[in-house]
């Protein structure tokens, strides 16, 4: 198949879409959108002599033939750069041997048909449109599951947009009579015994254009950033935005961007804060509620007697994540620069999420051991007194009847990457990429880890949670300890650093579940070094997002239908 687009067409301009061609081959179905969002990206065709409709028939007229597996399993093990073959294609991989018929059901389904309409059965039967192609992706829906993602205004209240009926409330014998509508691209669907008190003539309807199913503008989808990506030193001082403090409290758009920043990264920087204990506080209204904490709503981190903390005296502070003892941790911190006239005290910034990844594919015993085995945290100062356990690498939980959460897809800013980059060949390649560990978040504070000591552990009413018990604790710890100190090495490593002295008037805003911060000592005694600080929830901070993403995708519809109205459809 490749050889004959190759022949064809001419080799792709650029690596991605040769992997593309790849994947493509085997998920034939995404061909037409997947093509069209690189040639946008490449700014240009992606086969030199070709335009998508031709490519697409080409695969089409293919694509059930026997000879079309055994090429593509030969020619899929190997990637345009001689790698390893990625997850996503060892999937598609997999399915494909498992028989062509969803691949001759898509083409059956996809001939441009008038009305089709299904009898009154316990599922719902439809072909999903994919771009303008005229094929269509075989789905199926249980009835009841489709009853419950009614969305009209009788199921869903206008105003409040809270759901008017429970699930438990559908008859488990509900039966559904479905007519597609291939031209509109909508499945409506009627019901026969339908949930108490609604109509007989009550309608569901499904849209079914792509921007619809993928389900990226409804309330109900989480929706998070698209990958997250990891970086060393060099590539973050490329990639880091430095954002004026007037654009972004004024300009919805450079909000947007500094929390792509974060959800991509996790750091950004803010230039011409005004010198005010309440700026920080301006900044965070920008995008919700502050968090209070026993540190305050906010709080001054500066040089004091007697400090409750260390981050409140001169010395030299390791790289470590904050309120790790806490039940829910502060997702963003900010750090304003008020006062900077002591010499040192320079901010330090890992990518701990980096780290992870590359000790899952350098050593996966030690990452396993970070992930299953709980580490203590603690704060018992000032009559204060928190505890928590915690796995060095937490994982995230699969979210049940979606898609794997895309919170959790990493791929690397830099094809240079000694590890990721190399053997996920860059960026472009990765992108929307999902590798097999889905981390959530890293949990590393040494400077308030608990001891480990048992007589310890109960006076922090923490003895009955130790993970292993006393007779066998040193036999368990040497694992942890060897794993600790091989995560200690990557992210403190000097290639992972990044290191900035943060002047007055600027603002630097992290994540706090993923970027450990560090700071350098400093002399007091010479000049004042004085950060206002904040923290933030992360549900504060997603529904912001989440609101400012379905903002910029409706104007990215509305320039879609003036291109459309001015060209006509790609």
């Amino acid at each position: 198949m490749l050889r004959r687009l190759y022949s064809e067409f001419g080799r792709p301009r650029h690596i991605a879409a040769r992997l593309l061609t790849r994947r493509c081959c085997v998920q034939h179905h995404a061909f037409s959108t997947s093509i069209l969002r690189f040639e946008k990206q490449l700014g240009g065709p992606a086969f030199p002599s070709a335009g998508k409709k031709d490519i697409h028939s080409k695969v089409v007229h293919h694509v059930s033939s026997n000879e079309l597996r055994e090429e593509i399993e030969a020619d899929a093990n190997k990637t345009a750069t001689g790698h390893a073959l990625p997850s996503f294609l060892e999937r598609d991989i997999d399915a494909l041997r498992s028989g062509k018929h969803v691949v001759e059901e898509a083409i059956r389904l996809g001939n441009r048909q008038k009305l089709h309409r299904a009898e009154a059965s316990e599922t719902v039967e439809f072909g999903v449109p994919v771009g303008s192609s005229g094929l269509t992706y075989p789905a199926k829906m249980d009835a009841v599951f489709a009853r419950d993602s009614c969305t009209c205004p009788m199921c869903v209240d206008p105003s409040s947009k809270q759901k008017q009926f429970q699930t438990s409330d559908i008859p488990a014998n509900i039966k559904a009579t479905s007519t597609l509508d291939p031209e509109k691209q909508t499945l409506e669907v009627t019901w026969t015994n339908d949930i108490p008190g609604f109509p007989k003539d009550h309608v569901t309807r499904f849209d079914l254009k792509p921007a619809s199913v993928s389900c990226k503008d409804s309330v109900y989808h989480p929706l998070e950033p698209k990958n997250r990506l990891v970086w060393d030193g060099k590539t973050i001082a490329e990639k880091n935005k430095w954002i004026s403090y007037d654009r972004y409290m004024k300009d919805e758009l450079v909000l947007h961007e500094a929390l792509e920043q974060l959800g991509r990264y996790g750091l950004v920087f803010l230039t011409g804060v005004p010198d005010s204990e309440k700026s920080v506080e301006h900044i965070v209204s920008r995008i919700g509620i502050l968090k209070d904490t026993f540190y305050g709503r906010t709080w001054d981190v500066k040089s004091i007697p007697n400090a409750k903390n260390i981050a409140y005296t001169h010395q030299y502070l390791g790289l470590h994540m904050d309120l790790m003892y806490v039940t829910n941790p502060p997702h963003l911190q900010l750090l304003h620069s008020l006062r900077a006239r002591s010499p040192g005290g320079e901010s330090i910034f890992s990518d701990s999420l980096h780290a992870a990844f590359t000790l899952e594919r350098t050593d996966r015993a030690a990452f396993d051991v970070l992930t299953s085995t709980p580490v203590p945290f603690y704060y018992k100062n000032d009559n204060q007194s928190y505890a928590k356990w915690r796995p060095t690498i937490e994982l995230a939980e699969p979210l049940a009847g979606l898609s794997p959460n895309p919170t959790n897809t990493v791929v690397s800013a830099s094809a240079d990457d000694p590890v990721l980059g190399t053997s996920l060949a860059g960026r472009e390649i990765l992108e929307g990429v999902q590798p097999p560990p889905r981390i959530k978040c890293i949990n590393y504070s040494p400077p308030f880890q608990a001891p480990f000591a048992p007589t310890a552990l109960a006076d922090l009413g923490l003895s009955g949670l130790v993970p292993f018990g006393p007779l066998s604790a040193t036999q368990k710890f040497a694992p942890l300890h060897d794993a600790l100190q091989k995560f200690a090495k990557l992210v403190e490593s000097p290639e992972a650093l990044f290191e900035h002295r943060l002047e007055e008037g600027q603002c630097v805003i992290f994540d706090n579940r993923r970027v450990l911060h560090a700071r350098r000592a400093f002399d007091a005694s010479k000049g004042e070094r004085w950060l206002k600080g904040a923290y933030v929830d992360d549900d504060v901070f997603f529904s912001r997002w989440r609101v400012l993403a379905e903002k910029a995708a409706g104007r990215a519809r509305e320039g879609e239908k003036v291109w459309e109205r001015l060209y006509g459809k790609v």
